[in-house]
């Protein structure tokens, strides 16, 4: 429907009874059925509905027609409806083809705020001039109710030989709009007049019904190539949907799941806020506060592992993250080659500290969701890190 909309081209909408049924009106043979029972009792009740009902019409004035329906047609129109009246007012149909007496989708058109359409309304126009007003340009919208109107007591199309063939005028104006695209509407296409008006020919035809597709209109569905345009579903599901597919404002993506924080720093400092990135290494880090709590401390710790241990991690980091004192600092570098020098002190000790591999953590596990791009490697695989302290007390 958008693209035919970007081409300037619009739908028909042809309503029968089950789209106003949602809205508290009753099917037309219920109607019949009740309208009987209070003004049909001298009818034999032995012959069939419609040709009883069909005895009380004839029977009954245009005027007393009216009086006579109002209280089955007086309804306020459904959601459904609401949602037509947007979709008309965006553009999406510029004729409505309705059987219905009730005015429920003028209701709905007034109430929405939409008031550039005409109403045109069998017996109240003459027969040979209501194709001119349909083709206007102007209004926007048409409403054509080719059998009557609650609010036109002139004319009520209802009994068997009204039913039965349209003036030529009509049957012409009928065959030339359905030849458009359109979306026909809880109608049960059941009306002879219509079926024999029907074009047999022309653009797409969208069946809804919760019903499925009529059988008498099956055949011009396959003519028209639109078998697979059935939509079993009532009448406010389908314009809901409809409304949303073409004119809901799009919804807001889902907000994409946050990445976990990156535990590798590189060469920045690690914080207290940062022991929980210290998860699996409870071991290591027991041994190293071990090695700090000697007395007295040794002068050189040596943290040594494999690539891909932690050890580069392990540099500028604050030795409160290990339970150590606040004041305690210390300062990491590198020093280049395999052998490492001998301790400064005669009697000073060397704790050597290795780094299991069971507790390596791969920095390729996160680059999938991090954002931090991965540094060039700034030590040897196997350089020693030498840890020393930057205040008076022993080296840590």
């Amino acid at each position: 429907m958008k693209l035919k909309k970007r081409q300037g081209e619009k739908f028909v909408l042809m309503l029968g009874a089950g789209a106003s049924m949602s809205s508290g009106v009753q099917s037309t043979s219920k109607i019949m059925e009740l309208l009987l029972n209070e003004f049909g009792q001298d009818l034999d009740p032995n012959e069939r509905l419609e040709d009883r009902f069909d005895k009380l019409w004839k029977r009954t004035s245009d005027r007393d027609r009216g009086i006579l329906l109002q209280p089955y047609l007086e309804h306020s129109p459904s959601v459904g409806y609401t949602k037509l009246a947007a979709l008309i007012d965006a553009g999406y149909f510029d004729v409505a083809l309705t059987f219905n007496f009730d005015d429920l989708l003028e209701k709905a058109l007034t109430d929405y705020g939409f008031h550039d359409y005409k109403r045109v309304i069998r017996g109240e126009t003459i027969d040979e001039e209501m194709q001119t007003l349909v083709d206007a340009a102007e209004p926007r919208f048409k409403l054509l109710k080719l059998h009557g109107s609650l609010q036109s007591s002139d004319h009520f199309l209802f009994d068997i030989n009204e039913m039965n063939e349209y003036p030529p005028a009509i049957n012409s104006l009928v065959n030339r709009v359905t030849a458009r695209d359109i979306v026909m509407c809880g109608y049960g296409f059941k009306d002879v007049c219509v079926i024999r008006a029907f074009a047999q020919r022309g653009g797409s035809v969208i069946c809804v019904n919760p019903s499925g597709v009529p059988r008498e209109l099956r055949g011009f569905l396959k003519d028209r190539r639109s078998d697979d345009l059935g939509i079993d579903t009532d009448f406010d599901t389908f314009f809901g949907e409809l409304y949303d597919a073409l004119l809901a404002p799009p919804t807001a993506p889902a907000a994409a799941e946050k990445a976990p924080p990156n535990p590798f720093k590189f060469l920045e400092s690690y914080h207290i806020e940062d022991s929980p990135a210290f998860a699996g290494r409870d071991d290591e880090i027991a041994r190293f506060k071990q090695a700090l709590a000697k007395t007295p401390p040794p002068r050189v710790i040596i943290v040594a592992g494999p690539a891909k241990a932690g050890k580069t991690s392990r540099r500028a980091t604050p030795a409160s993250m290990f339970g150590a004192s606040e004041s305690s600092r210390k300062r990491c570098r590198t020093i280049s080659g395999r052998t490492m020098p001998r301790p400064r002190r005669s009697g000073s000790k060397t704790l050597s500290i290795g780094w299991p591999a069971r507790h390596r953590t791969s920095e390729s596990s996160y680059s999938s969701t991090s954002s931090i791009a991965r540094p060039r490697r700034m030590i040897c695989r196997r350089s020693p890190v030498v840890c020393r302290s930057r205040d008076s007390s022993p080296a840590s």
